[in-house]
């Protein structure tokens, strides 16, 4: 990601802006210097326009001015235009950081943006570079999804390169290629209307810039953490096992001694089997102590061996030495703080005080050889169980348990213990049989529980009888998870993105996408997902298991298949399994980092996609709808203004005839008497 942005960011800022033919003509605020691409580029499916700000900052150093534009969380101190912006993640393994933006654009929707930030610095020549880019940014919408109401916004690349002044100051050059989506005008209209503001911008980004310098920090001191500047590859991000690792080769290399040189004595266990015991002397905690090896049979087989040593919590019920324990947890990927107290034994009739012990425990698997160890933690900060028992020093116990060529397993133990006795160690003789008598003591119990467990799982074939004290942090301990776990990822959701066709399964190409079932495979927390102490159905859930396993066979070694032989009956099967889905997960997340390191981004300097409406066209067709909604209003009155008159002459002709219809009974009245009086005149003439 780092890489593949800084290289679009040079070539823009170094070539394309280079060559003025590509720009329109510049505008001038404040020192700023404004200008415009002539053709627009491609960015979120539009065609936007390219804008450069040019300016100098003459009291402040390039450091100065990166240190200003690195710290994203705090621009809204000094830019008004966000009214938020965060810092939402780091992502190592592309040296970036994920940053959230929100810009107030009323009476449009508030515009949202997830960017990636990147960066480089020379502190030799003072050359700075700073990047911005929300292309594939889908882990960051994934991270902090878009807020409800929101419009998501796009600026495919924000570079700033900053160079010193000859003659003192800083020299800012700035592109962005920004997607407001501020429909219905385009890109290039609203930077056109909008280019004092990013003038302005420029000059806050001055003034800011300038009260950094008055802070006065070292010339080579950033904001910037400094994984994001260095010049690497693009690596996968592993968790930080140096504490893990130290302990081990710690382990190892005091496993490195003598063991065909003849032994001090030999003694017999419970079982009858005999315990070979080398003695030395050397520095632990201060002072001289006896430094222990000793090596013994057992007949079980090394992965029952194992869980017998490691699960801590189960062996206080067969160690009667130990008398109280605390698992406190991790304290790093594959290392386990452990606090315990033991009993001592009587020197000369003296009673010794009980001892307790602050360790870290790790642990590994390579084949067939299990390796575990226990070291003093010098700095916990855990309480002590009571202020009787004494502090004692492990500087070093450590078990090698590998088959002995039959049925059981051998067992290599070193044994360095300052158990800080006082006036004990003056009588030499009797403090070293008392602490070979322990040791002897402790492998017996050993032996027996070992054998309790063999006998536990010949039992419980089938899954009749569960493993009692299974401790379910072992398979963390030998497989530390990756850091690209996620907790609320499971088993089922990954089997129901898988395809069904096998043939589709295999693992992705550097020229194919990564399938989401494999993605989601390299996030599976599997030291919760394979923790059988939560398991509701044994039965069913070491199917779903064998499940998984078969979308990844494909891909496994012979060793890892071999676990997968059958259905896990136990949980012991399950810790087999789950070592071995673990380093097929490893496996699957290289991939798929090697794929997003490999994967080109989007192309950006094109010349296709949605053009919106140019200024002038929005302003042109908002005059004929006015027109023509005036034209509509003006039609409507003349309309209505006859319907009035249409409908008035109605009520008048109405009225008429009203009137006409009230006069004609008075009419008929009159005329009989008219009628009447001619007959009577004409009668009086005939008369006459």
């Amino acid at each position: 990601q780092r890489k593949a942005l800084l290289e679009l960011a040079r070539d823009r800022l170094e070539n394309f802006y280079a060559n003025k033919g590509n720009l329109e003509d510049p505008k001038e605020a404040d020192g700023i210097v404004f200008r415009l691409s002539k053709a627009d580029k491609s960015c979120a499916g539009d065609m936007v326009p390219l804008t450069f700000l040019e300016f100098d900052v003459p009291n402040a150093r390039p450091v100065d001015v990166f240190n200003v534009i690195m710290a994203a969380e705090n621009e809204t101190q000094w830019d008004k235009a966000p009214s938020e912006m965060r810092v939402i993640g780091e992502w190592k393994r592309y040296q970036a950081r994920g940053v959230v933006g929100f810009f107030d654009a009323k009476p449009l929707s508030t515009r949202e943006i997830h960017e990636w930030q990147v960066a480089s610095a020379n502190f030799t020549s003072e050359e700075f570079w700073v990047v911005y880019s929300t292309l594939e940014n889908d882990q960051l919408r994934s991270k902090e999804p878009l807020r409800a109401g929101a419009t998501e916004m796009q600026n495919c690349l924000c570079a700033y390169r900053i160079t010193p002044k000859a003659g003192g100051g800083v020299h800012v050059l700035n592109t962005q290629q920004i997607n407001e989506h501020p429909w219905p005008l385009n890109a290039r209209s609203v930077a056109n209307l909008g280019w004092q503001t990013s003038a302005a911008f420029g000059s806050h980004l001055r003034a800011a810039s300038e009260a950094q310098e008055k802070k006065a920090w070292a010339a080579n001191k950033t904001v910037a953490p400094a994984w994001m500047l260095k010049d690497g590859d693009c690596a996968l991000e592993t968790p930080d096992e140096s504490l893990r690792e130290s302990l081990l080769s710690k382990a190892s290399g005091s496993l490195n001694g003598s063991w065909e040189e003849p032994p001090k004595t030999v003694e017999k266990l419970a079982d009858g089997k005999e315990m070979k015991v080398w003695q030395l002397t050397a520095e632990c905690g201060g002072a001289q102590a006896p430094l222990f090896h000793a090596e013994f049979s057992v007949d079980a087989g090394p992965q029952e061996v194992f869980n017998a040593i490691a699960a801590k919590r189960r062996e206080a019920q067969w160690n009667p030495l130990l008398q109280q324990l605390n698992i406190s947890g991790f304290s790093g990927p594959g290392v386990r703080s452990v606090h315990e107290e033991f009993s001592m034994p009587s020197v000369m009739g003296l009673k010794l005080s009980p001892r307790e012990m602050f360790e870290f425990q790790a642990a590994q698997r390579n084949a067939s050889r299990y390796l575990l160890t226990f070291s003093s933690d010098t700095d916990s900060p855990i309480p002590s169980f009571n202020n009787s028992a004494v502090k004692a020093t492990q500087c070093v116990a450590a078990y090698e348990v590998v088959p002995d060529g039959s049925a059981g397993s051998r067992i290599r133990m070193v044994q360095h213990l300052n158990a800080n006795v006082g006036m004990a160690e003056h009588v030499q003789f009797l403090w070293e049989k008392s602490v070979i008598s322990m040791l002897s003591a402790w492998a017996s119990e050993l032996s027996e529980e070992a054998r309790n467990i063999v006998a536990q799982r010949n039992c419980g074939k089938g899954g009749g009888c569960p493993l009692p004290g299974y401790d379910s942090d072992l398979l963390e301990l030998l497989s530390p998870s990756p850091l690209q776990r996620n907790s609320s990822m499971t088993i089922a959701k990954v089997l129901s993105l898988a395809p069904k066709q096998v043939s589709f399964r295999r693992l992705a190409t550097a020229t194919d996408s990564v399938p989401h079932w494999q993605r989601a495979f390299g996030k599976l927390p599997l030291t919760t997902v394979l923790n059988v102490t939560q398991w509701d159905s044994f039965e069913s859930r070491a199917d779903e298991v064998m499940s998984l396993f078969r979308l990844v066979e494909h891909n496994a070694t012979d060793d890892e298949k071999e676990a997968f032989a059958s259905l896990a009956h136990d949980a012991l099967d399950v810790q087999r399994q789950g070592e071995a889905l673990a380093s097929l997960q490893w496996r699957y997340l290289e991939v798929i980092n090697r794929h997003d390191c490999d994967a080109s981004l989007p192309d950006i300097n094109g010349n296709t996609g949605n053009r919106a409406w140019p200024f002038a066209l929005v302003v042109a067709t908002a005059v004929a709808i006015v027109v023509l909604l005036l034209s509509c209003i003006s039609c409507c009155c003349v309309k209505l203004y006859r319907i009035r008159r249409e409908r008035q002459a109605r009520q008048a002709a109405s009225l008429l005839l009203s009137a006409a219809s009230s006069c004609a009974p008075s009419d008929r009245a009159v005329a009989p008497t008219s009628e009447a009086s001619t007959t009577a005149s004409q009668g009086e003439v005939l008369r006459r």
